[in-house]
């Protein structure tokens, strides 16, 4: 019987998940949150496999941001950052410098079997407008200071939250 000192955390499970990942091991993790709606389910069940060395713009990543771990899908990659965005936000994720990625989703169990990761679904073109200015500004000043780019990214966050918040959402 284990008591609650004993018990693993959830950076005990990161890390064992990064061991068996850098082992080339497959990991599953749950997915939460509704940002990779439709094609990842708020309560999918999500395979990953290491990363290794070449990642391309559309691969599903999961990667540490903070104390959380995010999932979404890369729409930039460069040698030292990548640039992901839920398939369902506006506003892309502060660059990822790569040794943060703990893996890429190479399946989603869909409840009844494993299945490859679907594509993004069309975005409206208002959206996908506003997202590919952030992504080129964000580009663009990740080439000067990755700050810069994370300044971009805050400001854009801030002026959505202002805007929901205009139209009482």
């Amino acid at each position: 019987m284990s008591s609650p000192h004993n018990a693993p955390t959830a950076l005990d499970s990161l890390a064992v998940a990064k061991l068996m990942l850098r082992a080339g091991r497959d990991v599953e993790i749950a997915a939460t949150g509704g940002s990779m709606s439709p094609a990842i389910a708020p309560d999918a069940r999500l395979r990953l496999r290491s990363p290794g060395a070449t990642l391309a713009p559309g691969d599903v990543i999961s990667f540490e941001s903070g104390s959380v771990v995010l999932t979404h899908r890369a729409v930039a990659v460069g040698r030292r950052y990548v640039i992901a965005r839920g398939d369902a936000l506006t506003v892309c994720d502060l660059p990822v410098p790569r040794e943060m990625i703990l893996g890429v989703v190479a399946q989603v169990f869909d409840g009844a079997n494993w299945i490859s990761v679907p594509a993004a679904s069309p975005r409206p073109a208002s959206k996908e407008s506003l997202s590919a200015l952030l992504l080129i500004a964000v580009r663009s000043l990740l080439l000067v200071h990755v700050q810069l780019a994370e300044g971009v990214v805050h400001v854009a966050r801030a002026m959505l939250q202002v805007r929901a918040t205009l139209r009482g959402h």
